[in-house]
């Protein structure tokens, strides 16, 4: 069990309350169970506006350390002022298009084909699929007893080495 005591504001009447959280009863979103996967790690999405299907998989943590050093390459080397992450983690998510499994073919889509519209329901989608943790607890405040708001909160080092 990892508990940590936490000051928190009531999102009604802002009166300081003090809190436990336990991360061990944290609610899970796991991926849902009406969603197939065509192979192991592997999604099919269809492009609402363009029909065109995508196979794609979750990225892992290698997958973000490879995405940002070619992002800091891309800063260093191209100067004009575009950020490039969302399309570059696209190209890294997306295993194929309409079946066509090259990098170069996928690259070209997402940077010339793929419409914004279609880039927003996929984005939707892929968190949909995306097993993750709810950073919310059931909240009542001790001094006016609202209770009906979940409060969010973040972890960060003062999670776990609160301010004195």
């Amino acid at each position: 069990m990892v508990n940590s005591t936490k000051l928190a504001n009531c999102p009604s009447c802002n009166a300081s309350n003090k809190i436990e959280i336990d991360l061990t009863a944290l609610p899970e979103y796991n991926v849902p169970e009406n969603v197939d996967m065509i192979a192991p790690g592997i999604f099919e999405f269809t492009l609402p506006q363009s029909q065109r299907v995508i196979h794609f998989r979750l990225l892992t943590t290698g997958d973000d350390k490879k995405i940002s050093k070619e992002l800091e390459t891309q800063k260093r080397t191209i100067r004009d002022g575009i950020d490039r992450e969302l399309t570059t983690r696209l190209k890294h998510l997306i295993v194929s298009v309409d079946g066509n499994a090259d990098k170069r073919f996928i690259s070209n889509f997402v940077d010339n084909e793929l419409f914004a519209m279609d880039s927003r329901s996929f984005r939707s989608f892929i968190k949909s699929v995306s097993p993750d943790i709810k950073f919310e607890i059931d909240f009542t405040c001790s001094e006016c007893g609202n209770g009906s708001e979940a409060l969010s909160f973040n972890i960060d080092t003062n999670f776990f080495w609160p301010k004195s």
